[in-house]
C-alpha cells in the first residue's frame, strides 16, 4: 500500500468514525483481536506440527522422515517464540525525577480531586523531566498484559512557563485517555500499536535469517497498513475525546488558551531560548545564566516575541497529517468552540502554585546541575574553537568578527544539542 492509498484509507475511515463512532470502535476491536488471533493461531499451529511430527516418530517409526518433519515444524515455532518475546517484552518506564506528596501537596490534592471527578485510575508515580510538556504514561509490567502502572510526567519548563489552569487542562487531556471504557480501549490500542511496531521491526530485521521470517515480513507488510490505519483513526478520535475531558474540567477558555500557548511558546523555546543561551558559548567559558533558574523570567520576557498574530496565523494554517494522531491546532480549537486568540501573559506559573517553594528551588538547582554536567564538555570545546578561530583571524590580519560568522555554524549544532538536552 503506497502513501496515497494509505491516506485515502485514513480519510475514509475517519468518515466512518464520525458517522458511527460506537460501531467503528467495535471494528477496531475486531481488527486488534484478529491480529492477536493470527499470531496465537500460528503459534498453536506450529506446536501442533511439532507434536504431530514427534508422535509420528514414536508411533510409526518413520525414522529420517519424522526427523525432517520435526525440523521443518520447528522453524515456525522458533519464529513465533521470537514474536511472543516481543509481545511480552516489558515496556520501559519513563525517566524523570520522582516527586513525593510532601514536596507538592497542592499538586497531589489536585490529582486526587481529578481522579474522583473523572472516576479514573490512580496515578502511581509523578515524575519531573526536562521537557516543555506534560504527559501520562501507562506501562504494563508484562508486555501488553496486567498490572498497569500509571506515570504522570511533568516537564519542569512546562511548570515554570504555564498557568495552573492551562497545565491542568493538559493533565486532564492526558488523564482522559485512561478514563471510561473508551479510555481503557484507547490505552490498550496505544500499547498494542507500540508492540506491533516493535514486532514488525524485529521480524524485518530477521527476514534474511530464514524463509519463515521472510514470509512473516511479507504478511506484516500486507496487514500492518490496514491495522495502523484503523488504530490511527481511533487514536485521533480519542484525542478529541480527551480534549472534551479537559474542557469539562477547566473550561473551554483555559483549554483553548493552553493549546495556543503550548504551540507558540514551545516553538519559541526551541527556536529562541536555547539558541540565545548557547550563543554565549562563543565568548564565555561558562554560561552567564543557568537555564532553569532563568526560565521564569525568560518566559515572561519572551511573551512579546511569540505572542504575535502572524505566528498564530501560521500555526493555524498547518493541517493535520496521517502520521501524527494529534489533530492540528485549528481543528482542536474548533472542537472547543472557542475562537482562536492569543493567550494572556503569564502572571503566576503552575510551579508557584502546585510546588512548595523549597521544592521548586531544589528542582531548579538539580536540573541546572544535571544540564551543565551533560553540556559542559560541548560548551567548553566550542568556546575553545571560537577563541582559536578569533586568534587565527587576528594573526592573518582579518577582522576578529569573522570568527563570529565562521563559528556561528558550529554554534548552531551546539544549540541543537542543548535543545535536546533541554
Amino acid at each position: 500500500m503506497d502513501e496515497q492509498q494509505y491516506t485515502y484509507l485514513i480519510r475514509r475511515l475517519e468518515l466512518d468514525s464520525h458517522a458511527e463512532p460506537a460501531a467503528f470502535r467495535r471494528r477496531v476491536m475486531l481488527v486488534s483481536v484478529g491480529a492477536y488471533a493470527a499470531v496465537c493461531g500460528t503459534v498453536v499451529l506450529a506446536v501442533l506440527l511439532v507434536g504431530a511430527a514427534i508422535w509420528l516418530a514414536i508411533t510409526a517409526h518413520l525414522g529420517i522422515v519424522a526427523v525432517k518433519l520435526a525440523f521443518v515444524a520447528m522453524l515456525p515455532l522458533v519464529a513465533m517464540l521470537a514474536v511472543l518475546r516481543v509481545f511480552f517484552r516489558r515496556i520501559p518506564a519513563p525517566e524523570g525525577r520522582r516527586l513525593e506528596r510532601h514536596e507538592a501537596p497542592a499538586l497531589f490534592d489536585m490529582l486526587d480531586r481529578m481522579r474522583k471527578k473523572l472516576n479514573g485510575p490512580r496515578i502511581d508515580h509523578v515524575l519531573v523531566d526536562d521537557r516543555y510538556n506534560a504527559a501520562i504514561a501507562q506501562c504494563p509490567r508484562f508486555g501488553l498484559v496486567g498490572w498497569h502502572v500509571n506515570y504522570l510526567i511533568l516537564g519542569l519548563p512546562y511548570m515554570l512557563g504555564t498557568p495552573t489552569k492551562e497545565m491542568l487542562a493538559t493533565i486532564a487531556h492526558e488523564y482522559g485517555h485512561l478514563c471510561g471504557s473508551h479510555g481503557k480501549l484507547g490505552a490498550w490500542v496505544y500499547r498494542q500499536r507500540r508492540v506491533f511496531g516493535a514486532l514488525s521491526e524485529q521480524i524485518h530485521a530477521m527476514a534474511e535469517d530464514s524463509v519463515v521470517h521472510r514470509l512473516l515480513a511479507r504478511v506484516l507488510d500486507l496487514v500492518m497498513p490496514r491495522y495502523n490505519a484503523y488504530t490511527f483513526v481511533m487514536s485521533r478520535q480519542n484525542e478529541y475525546d480527551a480534549d472534551r475531558t479537559a474542557t469539562e474540567l477547566v473550561g473551554a477558555v483555559s483549554n483553548a488558551q493552553g493549546l495556543v500557548r503550548d504551540t507558540l511558546q514551545g516553538r519559541w523555546m526551541h527556536e529562541h531560548f536555547w539558541p540565545t543561551l548557547f550563543r554565549h558559548a562563543e565568548l564565555a567559558p561558562q554560561p552567564p545564566f543557568m537555564p532553569y533558574a532563568a526560565m521564569k523570567t525568560a518566559f515572561r520576557a519572551g511573551y512579546v516575541q511569540w505572542a504575535q498574530p502572524e505566528l498564530l496565523a501560521a500555526a493555524l494554517a498547518q493541517r493535520s497529517d496521517v502520521h501524527d494522531t494529534h489533530p492540528c491546532l485549528r481543528e482542536r480549537l474548533e472542537a472547543t468552540g472557542e475562537t482562536p486568540a492569543l493567550p494572556r501573559p503569564l502572571e503566576r506559573a503552575a510551579a508557584e502554585t502546585l510546588l512548595l517553594p523549597d521544592t521548586q528551588r531544589a528542582l531548579v538547582r538539580e536540573f541546572d546541575e544535571a544540564w551543565w554536567t551533560r553540556t559542559s564538555r560541548d560548551w567548553t570545546a566550542y568556546h575553545r574553537r571560537a577563541e582559536t578561530s578569533r586568534t587565527r583571524m587576528v594573526e592573518l590580519g582579518g577582522p576578529a568578527a569573522g570568527a563570529t560568522e565562521a563559528g556561528g555554524r558550529a554554534g548552531a549544532g551546539l544549540a541543537e544539542g542543548g535543545i535536546r538536552n533541554g
